[in-house]
């Protein structure tokens, strides 16, 4: 490993994550953007160097099938306390009842720093995903045009959903590789 990677064992890794984001921003006052999980030990270092091969990269919560399914699932209570810019789980066991009930804590003011949130579905259920939520189903004629830090891409269709108080607005989607996406706007972004 190099000089500028931080290795750390933890028990229940979900807390780690906390602690070290938590850690961060008290003593550095500095938002992590990404921070790589694998299961792995440390005699297969190249798992780690293919998720990360470039260290000065902007640093957001990834999490991998590996390290979640063999550990223990990621439930809302801790999905809703990873208030950073960019959450991607997979084998996650979060459902669609869960997805409602995070977008329904995103638009009470919630999780205010995520803008990408990316989770693997095996199947959704579009009734019970935006129950109660207000969201306004766009056309696939509607082509919008979402760029933000390395997110880079067109979206076709979906649904936008709105957050009380600051009116931020989020497009949600169920995407050909078996996933949900939420993306939200900024500002001054068309849309």
């Amino acid at each position: 490993m190099g000089e500028n990677t931080f290795v750390t064992f933890w028990q229940d890794q979900c807390v780690g994550v906390r602690d070290i984001v938590e850690y961060c921003h008290d003593f550095f006052n500095y938002f992590l953007y990404r921070l790589v999980l694998i299961n792995c030990d440390a005699r297969d270092v190249t798992k780690i160097l293919r998720y990360l091969p470039d260290p000065t990269r902007r640093l957001s919560i990834a999490y991998y099938g590996r390290f979640v399914s063999q550990y223990m699932r990621i439930s809302l209570q801790r999905l809703r306390s990873f208030d950073i810019p960019s959450i991607h789980l997979t084998h996650s066991g979060i459902t669609c009842f869960d997805l409602n009930a995070f977008l329904r804590y995103w638009q009470q003011g919630g999780s205010r720093r995520t803008k990408c949130l990316d989770i693997m579905l095996s199947r959704v259920n579009f009734d019970i995903l935006f129950h109660e939520t207000r969201a306004v189903e766009r056309g696939q004629d509607v082509t919008r045009k979402y760029k933000d830090d390395d997110i880079d891409i067109t979206i076709t269709g979906g649904y936008d959903i709105r957050r009380n108080g600051d009116g931020r607005l989020a497009t949600c989607g169920y995407w050909a590789d078996n996933s949900f996406k939420m993306f939200v706007w900024r500002r001054n972004q068309n849309r």
